[in-house]
C-alpha cells in the first residue's frame, strides 16, 4: 500500500526542537534558582542566618519545580506517542471505504467513498476520499 496519499505529516523533528527548547528553558530556570539560593546563602549575615522555615520553603519550591519538569517531559512523550499512533491508524485507513454525512438541500445523506489519502493541516486532519473530497476525520461515521 503506497503512503504517497499522506501529505503534510506531523514533523517530529520540529516537535523535538520545540520540546527540547522547553526543557532547556526549564533547566535554565532550575540553574537560576540554584544560583540565587547559593548567592543568598553566601551573602547572609553569619550572626543572623536565614530562617530555617524560609530555607525549607525555598528547597520545597525547587523540589516542586524539578517534579513539574519531570511530569512535563512525561506528558510531552505521551503526546508524541499518541500522535504517532493516530498517524499510523489514519494511514492504515488508506484504501478502506468510509461513510460520511453530506448535507444537500437541507437533507443529510450518508455518502460512501474510498480513502485515497490523509491530509494534516493547521486547522485539522482530513481524509481525501476518492481523490477529491476532503472530509474531516471527525465527520466519518462508518468505516468498512
Amino acid at each position: 500500500m503506497p503512503i504517497s496519499g499522506v501529505s503534510g505529516a506531523t514533523d517530529t523533528a520540529a516537535n523535538k526542537s520545540t520540546s527540547s527548547a522547553a526543557s532547556s528553558s526549564a533547566s535554565d530556570l532550575q540553574n537560576q534558582f540554584l544560583m540565587l539560593l547559593v548567592t543568598q546563602l553566601q551573602n547572609q549575615d553569619p550572626l543572623s542566618p536565614m530562617d530555617s522555615t524560609n530555607f525549607t520553603a525555598q528547597l520545597a519550591q525547587f523540589s516542586s519545580l524539578e517534579q513539574l519538569t519531570t511530569i512535563n517531559k512525561g506528558i510531552e512523550t505521551l503526546a508524541a506517542s499518541q500522535n504517532s499512533l493516530q498517524n499510523a491508524y489514519l494511514a492504515n485507513l488508506i484504501g478502506k471505504q468510509v461513510g460520511y454525512e453530506k448535507v444537500s438541500g437541507g437533507a443529510a445523506t450518508t455518502v460512501y467513498g474510498t480513502v485515497t489519502g490523509v491530509s494534516y493541516e493547521s486547522n485539522g486532519t482530513y481524509f481525501l476520499v476518492d481523490g477529491a473530497a476532503k472530509v474531516a476525520v471527525g465527520d466519518v461515521t462508518v468505516i468498512k
